[in-house]
C-alpha cells in the first residue's frame, strides 16, 4: 500500500515537472544568433615586459565602425589608445606578441587563392596567409619585417611570414624569424626551414642557421641561443638537441604523433643542459626535468595528476633566475 502511494506521488511529480519545463521553454526568449557568434569583448591581455602598459584586442561594434582594435593602456596615467584597427574586411588579427617595451608584434591572416606552377603544373587552391606587423607603441609607426628584394627571392611565396622564435628583448634591433628556404631544389628542402636575425628596424637581414632535411620549429634556450628543432620525415617526429659540450645536433627522442612515446619540450632551464618535457606518466601526460648531460636521459617526474592530462607553459623569473610552470588540466 505505502509502495503504491509512494510510486503515485513520484508519478505526480514528474508530470508536475514537465508542464513546468513547457511552461519556462514557451515563455522563453530566443537568443540571438549573436551572442553565439560575435568575436569576445577583449583577448589577448597582455603586459609590457617592464609591467607599466598593457595592450589587448577589443571587438569595436559602432555605428560608424565594427572590426577589432589594438588598444594600448596606460595604469599610471590611466589613458589608453588605438594602435591599430580592422574592419575585418580582409584582415584578422589573431595574437599580440611584446618584443620589447617600445615595439609590439601584431600576428594577422587573410584567406587568399593560390594559382602557383610547382614544377609538375600549376596548382590553384586556398590559403590562409599570415604576417608580421611590427608597431612602435610610443610614435605609432607601423613596419613590417621584410623588404620585397628579400621577398622577390622566394621561388614560392611562403604563406606563413610572421613565424617568430625568439623576440630578443635585450636586443632592441632585432628578432629571430623562422621561413623556408627560398629555392628549395629537395623534398628535404621543401619540408624545411631557416632561421634568420631580422632588423625590425631597416629590415636587413642574414641566416644564422642553416636548413636541415625535414628540420623545421626551431626554439632557442634562455640565452638565446638555437638549440632545439624537429625532424618530421616519415610519419615519425624527431627532437634534435644541439649540445653545450659539443656544439653538435643530437637526436635525443623519436615518436609517432598520438603514440604513447611522444614527447613535448617546453622550454629550457636557466642552466642549458635543463630541458622541461611534457610526456605520459601512467596514460596521463606529466611534466619531467631532463638533464641533458645524462646520457640515459632520465626523467624526474615536476608534476602529475591521476584524473588529468597535464600540460601548460614554463614562466620565468629573471630576478631569481628561478622558474615556475604554469598549469593547465585538460
Amino acid at each position: 500500500m505505502f509502495y503504491h502511494i509512494y510510486w503515485k506521488v513520484i508519478v505526480r511529480l514528474a508530470v508536475i515537472l514537465i508542464i513546468m519545463m513547457f511552461a519556462v521553454v514557451s515563455n522563453a526568449q530566443v537568443l540571438p544568433v549573436e551572442h553565439f557568434a560575435n568575436l569576445p569583448d577583449t583577448s589577448n591581455v597582455n603586459l609590457s615586459p617592464d609591467g607599466s602598459k598593457i595592450v589587448s584586442l577589443q571587438r569595436v561594434d559602432n555605428k560608424d565602425s565594427k572590426g577589432q582594435a589594438v588598444v594600448l593602456y596606460t595604469p599610471k596615467n590611466n589613458k589608453q589608445k588605438i594602435l591599430l584597427f580592422s574592419d575585418n574586411s580582409k584582415y584578422f588579427i589573431y595574437r599580440l606578441q611584446w618584443k620589447d617595451n617600445e615595439h609590439l608584434l601584431i600576428h594577422t591572416y587573410y584567406p587568399d587563392q593560390r594559382d602557383t606552377y610547382m614544377g609538375l603544373g600549376q596548382v590553384k587552391y586556398d590559403s590562409r596567409e599570415t604576417r608580421l606587423l611590427i608597431v612602435n607603441v610610443h610614435s605609432g609607426e607601423v613596419r613590417t619585417p621584410f623588404t620585397r628584394a628579400f621577398l622577390k627571392q622566394f621561388r614560392y611565396l611562403p604563406s606563413e611570414l610572421n613565424e617568430v622564435i625568439d623576440t630578443l628583448p635585450e636586443d632592441p634591433d632585432h628578432i629571430l624569424m623562422e621561413l623556408p628556404l627560398t629555392k628549395p631544389r629537395s623534398e628535404g628542402d621543401a619540408n624545411s626551414t631557416t632561421v634568420y636575425k631580422v632588423n625590425i628596424k631597416n629590415k636587413s637581414i642574414k641566416i644564422v642557421q642553416e636548413s636541415m632535411d625535414y628540420v623545421a620549429q626551431w626554439q632557442t634556450d634562455r640565452q638565446h641561443k638555437i638549440r632545439l628543432a624537429h625532424r618530421y620525415e616519415n610519419g615519425i617526429t624527431t627532437i634534435l638537441i644541439k649540445s653545450l659540450a659539443t656544439d653538435k645536433w643530437q637526436a635525443l627522442w623519436s615518436y609517432k604523433v598520438f603514440s604513447a612515446d611522444e614527447v613535448q619540450v617546453l622550454g629550457f632551464g636557466y642552466d642549458g643542459n635543463i630541458v622541461y618535457i611534457s610526456a605520459y606518466h601512467d596514460n596521463r601526460k606529466a611534466i619531467f626535468k631532463v638533464n641533458l648531460t645524462d646520457s640515459k636521459l632520465n626523467r624526474e617526474l615536476i608534476w602529475t595528476d591521476t584524473d588529468y592530462d597535464v600540460d601548460g607553459h614554463l614562466i620565468y623569473n629573471k630576478t631569481t633566475k628561478c622558474l615556475k610552470t604554469y598549469i593547465k588540466k585538460f
